[in-house]
C-alpha cells in the first residue's frame, strides 16, 4: 500500500515532536500524546517505530502502578490496613508496643529471673526467609523495569511482614512467659 492509497498525507515529524514523544512516551497514555500532537494513532505508532530504528528506547505503554506510597515509611507499598498505614509499619509498630511492655514486665521480675532473661536477651532468634533478590532490568523497556521494580517491591514488603510477624509473635510469647513469672513471683 502507498501513500497514495491511503488517503493521508504523509506526516514529516519535526524534533520538537519528537521531543515530545520522548518525553511522554510511557509516562502519560498514547491518547494524550496524539491529542496534543494531533495525529492519528497509526502515525504515532510510526514515528516511534522509526525512533526505535534509530536506536531509542521509546515505549508507548503506560504503566499504571498498583501499590501506593505509605506515608509513615514512605516506601511503595499494596497492603494497607485501616490505620491508614502499610502492613509492615503497622506490625512493627505492635512489636514495639509488645518490646515496651516487656520492658515494663522485667523490673517486676525477681533479682535471678531478671538475670536470667538479662543474660538470654542477646541469644534470641527467629528464623528468616532469604530477602528477595533485585530484578534484573538491563535490556528491559521502560515500561517491563517499571513492572518489575513494582513487583520487586510488592515481594520485598510481603518479605518484610512475614519477618514481622516471625518476630512479634516472638515477642509476644516472650510477653507471655515474662508475664506468667511475674504472677508466680508475687
Amino acid at each position: 500500500m502507498t501513500r497514495a492509497d491511503s488517503g493521508r498525507r504523509h506526516k514529516w515529524w519535526r524534533e520538537s515532536e519528537l521531543a515530545y514523544i520522548r518525553e511522554r512516551a510511557g509516562k502519560v497514555p498514547a491518547r494524550e500524546i496524539r491529542k496534543a500532537l494531533r495525529v492519528s494513532r497509526e502515525q504515532l505508532k510510526g514515528a516511534v517505530r522509526w525512533m526505535r530504528a534509530r536506536g531509542e528506547d521509546v515505549d508507548l505503554r503506560c504503566f499504571r502502578p498498583k501499590t501506593l506510597v505509605c506515608p509513615s515509611c514512605g516506601m511503595a507499598r499494596a497492603l494497607f490496613g485501616s490505620e491508614g498505614v502499610c502492613e509492615p509499619c503497622r506490625l512493627a509498630r505492635r512489636l514495639a508496643d509488645t518490646e515496651a511492655e516487656i520492658a515494663g514486665l522485667l523490673p517486676l521480675l525477681s533479682a535471678a529471673d531478671r538475670a536470667t532473661y538479662e543474660r538470654t536477651e542477646a541469644k534470641r532468634e527467629t528464623r528468616c526467609d532469604p530477602m528477595p533478590a533485585s530484578p534484573r532490568t538491563a535490556g528491559m523497556t521502560a515500561y517491563e523495569r517499571a513492572r518489575a521494580e513494582e513487583r520487586h517491591d510488592i515481594a520485598m514488603e510481603r518479605w518484610q511482614a512475614a519477618r514481622l510477624k516471625r518476630l512479634l509473635k516472638a515477642a509476644q510469647k516472650r510477653k507471655e512467659r515474662v508475664s506468667k513469672k511475674v504472677r508466680g513471683s508475687r
